[in-house]
């Protein structure tokens, strides 16, 4: 199982002294672990930000997500998939999100420069945050873009919406975007982008959080 992986590794840091010193840390990876049945993929992001100041130290980001998919084939095209996806967010009071989901998908496209995958199912979301927790049914529907420019440029991008199906009001959408740029086979930069939307956030949190990263990436596994 820990054989067969490709993918990438990425990390991005910043820092800045004067009146007050800023330290902001990104990481993230991406794996995919294909075979002819289907196969699976894992994913994880982090983002870490403290302040200090004259006389305080704040934290203003700590907040991490990630998850996994196993995907079987039942056609060409068709597909079956299941799949697990954390979050935490602890300036949002989010200790801990867990969504276990499963459902269909469609790869509607799929040649040498570019992929497409539609998906739909339904999914259990576990939050434990302050106040009360919550256990929530939702349905969800997503789609996966990959595009390759040329043999160094890529662009990717990730969405997920997820309706809770108690309450037409409550719904939650993720999406996640990179441009990446191969420097050597193995060294590259990368921009990103996630958003994380939520319309009925705990108490006095906002409902939207975006991130913007940039860094070095590492290349790993087999070289497409």
């Amino acid at each position: 199982i820990a054989t067969g992986w490709e993918g990438t590794a990425n990390i991005g840091f910043s820092y800045t002294s004067g009146n007050s010193n800023n330290i902001t840390m990104t990481t993230g990876l991406r794996a995919v672990k294909p075979n002819p049945e289907g196969g699976m993929l894992i994913y994880f992001r982090s983002l870490w930000n403290n302040t200090h100041g004259a006389s305080s130290v704040v934290t203003t980001q700590n907040a991490f997500w990630g998850g996994a998919r196993y995907d079987r084939n039942l056609t060409k095209k068709m597909f079956g998939f299941l799949s697990y996806d954390f979050e935490r967010d602890k300036p949002r009071r989010l200790s801990f999100r867990s969504v276990v989901g499963g459902g269909l998908g469609h790869r509607t496209v799929k040649n040498d420069r570019t992929e497409l995958e539609l998906l739909a199912g339904l999914a259990w979301n576990r939050t434990w945050q302050a106040g009360a927790d919550s256990d929530t049914p939702e349905g969800l529907v997503g789609l996966n873009f990959k595009q390759k420019i040329n043999h160094r440029f890529r662009v990717q991008n990730a969405f997920t919406y997820f309706q809770n199906v108690t309450d037409g009001n409550e719904y939650r959408v993720l999406f996640d975007t990179s441009f990446t740029a191969d420097v050597t086979p193995k060294i590259g930069v990368y921009f990103a982008i996630g958003n994380r939307y939520n319309n009925d956030p705990l108490g006095s949190a906002k409902k939207n959080d975006f991130l913007l990263t940039t860094g070095l990436k590492w290349n790993f596994g087999k070289k497409k």
